[in-house]
Formats: structure tokens, sequence, C-alpha cells
């Protein structure tokens, strides 16, 4: 069965992650309970490296133990959501294979032997002012002088999250609207606070500047702010992160 939903995009995204697949087995588990996540607190992810990690939640009186890798070549994400019963011992629940397309995320999810595809789809729409904001290679002209900050372009994108999503889906979604890898640091606050409040929507804005070379063309900086908010009208923040790119022998302050 395949179910889609319709991402609003501004921008035309890729994704990342993703590596071998999770075991099945189930084991003992020695629980943390300091480790373990709850509705309203900060996930508390344990990173085994940069491509793979786990944590705890509980949900609904249960206690889950989830395991994620992840591959940044490939982009795509993996995830084993287990149950952990009053004697420590894992139950598989289910596996997720999140998988970047041309047109979205593919989002397959196996329960119980069967197998359902959702797929998440990105429409786009650009607020612009300049069409090139790339930097030139060894540019210098005779002034070091440049321009204040100029707008080029605003993004607008959201997307409706199931509630269920691990933080690696969500990682997975949010690098997808922005184009960015799953350690961007607007990723990784953005989804682990998704993912430990169970939001079912997310709403994405990001706004690109530039500076040029006074009385030229040359394009000497770029400027990229990144929000992510809870609501439609773009309030409550989740999360924000600027990053400046300025081409050698300038300074962008």
């Amino acid at each position: 069965m395949i179910k889609t939903k319709k991402i609003l995009s501004i921008l035309v995204v890729t994704i990342l992650l993703g590596t071998s697949f999770l075991p099945s087995h189930t084991s003992a588990s020695t629980i943390d309970y300091n480790m373990v996540t709850k509705i309203g607190e900060d996930l508390k992810i344990n990173y085994i490296d940069e491509n793979s990690w786990e944590y705890f939640q509980e949900k609904d009186g249960t206690i889950y133990k989830i395991e994620e890798t992840a591959n940044l070549e490939t982009g795509v994400v993996k995830s084993a959501i287990k149950s952990i019963d009053k004697n420590g011992n894992l139950s598989l629940q289910k596996t997720t294979l999140t998988t970047p397309k041309e047109n979205g995320v593919e989002i397959k999810t196996t329960e119980n032997g069967s197998t359902t595809t959702e797929m998440i789809e990105k429409s786009s729409q650009v607020e612009a002012n300049i069409s090139s904001t790339s930097i030139a290679d060894n540019i210098k002209a005779s002034s070091d002088e440049l321009t204040p900050w100029r707008f080029s372009y605003t993004n607008y994108n959201s997307s409706s999250l199931d509630t269920s999503l691990t933080y690696g889906a969500i990682a997975a979604v949010i690098s997808s609207l922005f184009n960015l890898g799953l350690t961007a640091s607007i990723v990784v606050s953005s989804a682990a606070a998704l993912a430990a409040d169970h939001k079912p929507n997310v709403y994405t804005r990001h706004t690109r500047s530039h500076k040029n070379v006074v009385g030229t063309t040359i394009l000497a900086g770029i400027m990229d702010d990144r929000w992510t908010y809870e609501n439609s009208n773009h309030t409550g923040i989740i999360a924000y992160d600027n990053e400046i790119d300025c081409a050698s022998g300038y300074s962008c302050n």
C-alpha cells in the first residue's frame, strides 16, 4: 500500500543517510532510566559513531529502544524500533527504511510481516530577488569594500509528520527540506525536538542574503538564515541557525 503526503516546499531538495540493516533478534537490555526520554523532555541520544545512534523513549506506558544507522553518501536511514518488557527483554516491533527519491522521501515500514510504503513528496515555490548565489573561486577586485547584505530569496516549507516517526526519519525529512546533511545543527536540533514531543507538523523557512564587491556584480559573500517552527504562521520557533560563507580575502561581518 502506498500513501502520499505533500510537502509545501520552495526548495528542490535532496536527503541523506543509510547502511546495512539492523538485526531483528531480541535480547536482554539493561535500562538506565535516566536515559529514557518522556514526552516534554529533551531527547537523550547515544551516538555510537557518526553513522549510528540509539535512544530510549517512553510512550503510552511502554519503553522503546530505537536503533538507527545512516549512510551519508546514499542518503538512506534504517531504523529498528524495539519494545522492552519489565525484565529488560527486547521485542522487535517494526523496522523502517527511509530512502531519498527524486521527488521526495520514501519511508518503508515493516511490521508483523507486512510492509507499507509512504511517499513524502515535495512541491516548490521560490520568492527571489536574484538568481545567482554562487561564490566564484579566487575572486578579487580593485576595491575591498562590500555592499550591505542584500536579499536573495526565501524558501517556505512544511510537512505533516507521522507522530511515530523516529529521530532519524524526521532528520531525513528536515534535511530534505533544507537540502542539508544530517549533521547540520538545524537538522539535529529540530529532529530531536520533534521526535521527543511527537509533533505532527514542521514548518521551515530559509532566507539567503548576499554581498557584492562595491561597484561590481562579483559575489563575495552568502548568508543563510534557517528556522523551524511548530505553527503554520511561523511562530513557535523550534530551532534557528545562521551560516556565512565569505570569499577568501574579504570580510563579510
